[in-house]
């Protein structure tokens, strides 16, 4: 098989920019091994398509508010999605590994203002474009994410978050904070379909 195989085009017009009402009433495609036959159903009807002995495996993480928002102090707006938090020999304590979205790169040491004042600093690279951050003014990137973080919405969204976009992007069944973009493939699930 070659990759060009799998490339297809997806017209932006059928791209959903918001979510269902009900996030269960989604298509689903369902292929039957044995006749190699296609069905068109939708979410809710999984526990059908579902037999003794099948394995469902569940990404229970919580998504993050892990997207920031700050202006280098020449002025300049960078975004930052904070990705985690650095190991014991990768960098100082409560520091974070980010990605990074900038016009130039940011040299060690560089602090960036965010819109309450709170700043943090450049503290080195991971790699290139992975710059490990750190809060100023004993203030952890857990406060600051939690003060002012936003979610990060997939990438074919083009819209601003709102409000409802902070349950809209998180499963059912998310449990352990830790994510910092929605785990999209459990989306669908409600309540009552992962209880069936």
């Amino acid at each position: 098989m070659r990759l060009s195989e799998l490339d297809y085009d997806l017209p932006e017009e059928l791209i959903a920019q918001e979510p269902l009402a009900r996030r269960d009433e989604a298509r689903l495609l369902v292929l039957d091994r044995k006749s190699k036959s296609l069905e068109h159903s939708r979410f809710y009807k999984l526990v059908r398509h579902l037999r003794e002995g099948d394995l469902l495996v569940l990404n229970d993480t919580r998504v993050l508010p892990a997207r920031l928002f700050a202006q280098k102090e020449s002025g300049g707006r960078v975004e930052l999605l904070m990705v985690r938090p650095v190991g014991p020999l990768e960098g100082p304590a409560g520091a974070w590994i980010a990605l990074i979205r900038t016009h130039r790169v940011l040299k060690d040491n560089a602090r960036l203002i965010l819109s309450d004042g709170h700043a943090l600093r450049i503290a080195g690279y991971a790699r290139p474009g992975r710059p490990i951050v750190v809060g100023e003014g004993g203030v952890s990137i857990e406060q600051i994410l939690e003060r002012g973080g936003t979610l990060a919405l997939p990438h074919y969204i083009h819209r601003s978050v709102g409000p409802a976009d902070v349950n809209d992007y998180q499963t059912v069944y998310a449990a352990r904070p830790g994510a910092i973009a929605a785990p999209t493939a459990g989306l669908h699930f409600t309540a009552e379909v992962f209880k069936a």
